[in-house]
Order: structure tokens, then sequence, then C-alpha cells
């Protein structure tokens, strides 16, 4: 399981330089607006992501080292 947290985690894509972004869209037409809005929701989404596999990632290597030390 870890090696499966491990390699999604790798396969996410680094967050959108929102700043970066904003500053190359010289003039806002409709779809530069949603290109912009779809980026800060795909950052909420990936960050929500990462967090969400380190807490199980967290959560299970607490579980094995309980097992581990009620087997001693």
């Amino acid at each position: 399981v870890h090696a499966v947290l491990e390699d999604i985690l790798e396969r996410l894509p680094e967050p959108f330089d929102m700043a970066e972004l904003l500053g190359k869209a010289e003039e806002r037409t409709p779809y530069q607006v949603v290109a912009l809005q779809e980026c800060e929701q795909m950052n909420i989404l990936t960050q929500e992501i990462r967090h969400s596999l380190r807490e199980l990632n967290f959560g299970l290597k607490v579980r094995f080292l309980f097992f581990f030390c009620q087997g001693r």
C-alpha cells in the first residue's frame, strides 16, 4: 500500500503558479477567466489529494507500529 501511495504522490502535478499565470494574462477574455478559475480549482484539488494521502500514510504507519509493539 505504501508503494501505491508514494507512486500516486509522485504522479501528482506541481501546483500552478497563479501569480505567473495572472501576470501572463494581459487581457481577460471569458475563456481566460474560466481557465484561470480551473487552475485555481485544480490546485485546491491536488492539495487536498496530497493531504489525504499523507494522512492515510501516517495512519498506516501508526497502525503498523501499534501491532508491532503489541507483538513484543
